[in-house]
């Protein structure tokens, strides 16, 4: 929890969570199972000098800093908004004005009620994805919100400034 705390506040440890965020940042991808699987291997190289029994609290330690970090710290990762809704226009400025993210409206026809809807597609940060939905909600309580985690971008996509 102290080294998720820690990411949060953007600082690090300076140990390998410093070359995960490093790998995460740059890259758009979760680096922390990597990076674990590289302490498993220096500590079976320890086990093997040492004794195993201190080597496998190492992995322990490890494994819980891993499921911690990856569950708590998303800066890096994005989910993908599929909204249908009939109100496009005040769901499209709310995106724009709370996440400084895009969207792209595609015109269609809801076949149930055979009623025109809009479907606009955006791409924003994982720890903006709840507030943005609670909020779309109260512009339009029929709105259809699909969120996926998205795993990779290739293009613009606007990063806060880290201070």
């Amino acid at each position: 929890m102290s080294i998720s705390l820690r990411l949060l506040a953007d600082a690090t440890s300076g140990g390998a969570d410093f070359i995960a965020v490093f790998i995460s940042e740059k890259y758009g991808k979760d680096a922390w199972n990597y990076i674990f699987t590289g302490n498993c291997v220096i500590l079976v190289l320890a086990a093997s000098l040492f004794s195993l029994d201190k080597a496998l609290y190492s992995v322990i330690f490890q494994f819980a800093t891993t499921v911690a970090l990856s569950s708590f710290y998303h800066r890096y990762q994005q989910k993908t908004l599929l909204i249908i809704t009939s109100n496009p226009d005040e769901i499209y400025y709310l995106i724009r004005d709370k996440t400084r993210h895009d969207a792209t409206a595609f015109k269609g026809v809801g076949m149930y009620r055979m009623a025109e809807k809009t479907l606009l597609y955006s791409v924003v940060a994982a720890n903006e994805d709840a507030s943005l939905t609670a909020a779309i909600k109260k512009i339009d309580p029929d709105a259809f919100i699909n969120i996926l985690k998205t795993e990779q971008i290739k293009g613009r996509f606007y990063k806060p400034p880290k201070d």
